[in-house]
């Protein structure tokens, strides 16, 4: 069994030259002389509208799949914002790029079904946060420092996977009742 390839823009196109210029052949023939599966050229024939037009848009010749987001009008606004912004010269920061995205999807109705809320807060179609951490910090007056105690409620929290050295101690919150 043949392993999965996955094909970069320009790679498509090199291929789709390449058939162009082979003689008169079936599908299966060709693909052999390839040196790729009838299915993969059979998807590259029907799409080959789009793979020329990604290469005519300037789309990253060495990008393999198309990633496109949820909400595709918000993401092509915030693109077009990023590219005028940056012409400017402007520094564009995550928090700056996520309010803007926000501010987007609310012009555009396209708000999300579930959001985070605090505990208190009441609103429609919310999650509540679960996730709970404290941090205790010990000084003594004389600016002796003590590590940094974490205390959370998973016992092997998963964003301590693979993690040999902590540079804080954990401990696992009991809960009683």
């Amino acid at each position: 069994m043949n392993k999965r390839r996955d094909l970069s823009v320009k790679e498509k196109l090199d291929v789709l030259k390449k058939y162009d210029e082979l003689p008169k052949m079936s599908q299966r023939q060709a693909a052999c002389k390839l040196n790729l599966s009838q299915s993969l050229l059979g998807r590259m024939l029907k799409s080959r509208q789009e793979i020329e037009g990604n290469a005519l848009e300037n789309v990253n010749s060495n990008r393999k799949r198309k990633r496109a987001g949820k909400e595709e009008e918000v993401e092509e606004a915030l693109e077009q914002w990023f590219i005028k912004v940056r012409e400017k010269d402007a520094r564009v920061t995550g928090p700056l790029l996520r309010q803007k995205s926000r501010r987007s999807r609310e012009k555009n109705g396209a708000l999300p079904e579930h959001t985070y809320a605090f505990k208190n807060e009441k609103t429609r179609g919310t999650i509540t946060s679960k996730e709970r951490l404290t941090i205790l910090c010990c000084a003594s007056m004389d600016g002796e420092k003590r590590k940094l105690l974490a205390i959370g409620k998973s016992k092997d929290p998963r964003c301590f996977k693979g993690v040999k050295n902590l540079p804080v101690d954990y401990l696992q919150t009991v809960m009683h009742g």
